[in-house]
């Protein structure tokens, strides 16, 4: 990514894409460098609203709640300007739902489902923060529907079994789900 020049069409997604490589090797000071430069108002004409969630996960993985929230007051506005952006909906629901805001998660999830009916790690984000908040009924439905989507998911299939026990649900069904886990 570094061996582009800043004059190649090519080099403001080139900062989009190292943003996250940087992220994934924890060099955080990079990639939030890379995320300030895309956001300049020098660039005014390219649009990257996944680096604005971005840097949400960095500020939330440093415990800087605050900053963290604003991120993703920002990147809701951008999502205002088209809000058919599946991923954008998905991420900015993850960040919501990291930051404990299961209700607010829910509402962009389901509006990422509408685009996409069996985006599946949306699925099971969604079922696991209806756990979160106790909806045991609705978690249920959403990974009885999501058994049919994909099957194998191991987390889904881990939570359901524990959800089954702790609500005194059908055993014989968390330990059919708990043992295809480890399969």
């Amino acid at each position: 990514y570094e061996k582009l020049e800043s004059s190649s069409p090519d080099w403001l997604p080139s900062l989009f894409e190292a943003s996250w490589a940087y992220f994934m090797k924890t060099v955080n000071s990079k990639a939030l460098g890379n995320i300030h430069t895309l956001n300049a108002p020098y660039f005014e004409n390219q649009f990257f609203p996944e680096s604005v969630l971005l840097k949400s996960v960095i500020y939330f993985k440093y415990c800087l709640y605050d900053q963290a929230e604003e991120a993703v007051a920002d990147f809701s506005a951008a999502l205002a300007l088209n809000p058919k952006l599946l991923y954008s909906l998905a991420y900015r629901g993850k960040s919501l739902f990291n930051l404990g805001r299961f209700r607010e998660a829910l509402a962009d999830f389901a509006r990422a489902l509408a685009i996409d009916a069996e985006y599946i790690e949306v699925l099971n984000l969604s079922a696991t923060a209806h756990a979160r908040l106790g909806e045991n009924d609705e978690a249920l439905a959403i990974f009885d529907r999501n058994e049919g989507v994909q099957h194998g998911e191991l987390y889904a299939r881990f939570v359901v079994a524990q959800m089954l026990v702790n609500t005194g649900g059908d055993r014989e069904r968390a330990l059919r789900l708990a043992r295809a886990a480890r399969e």
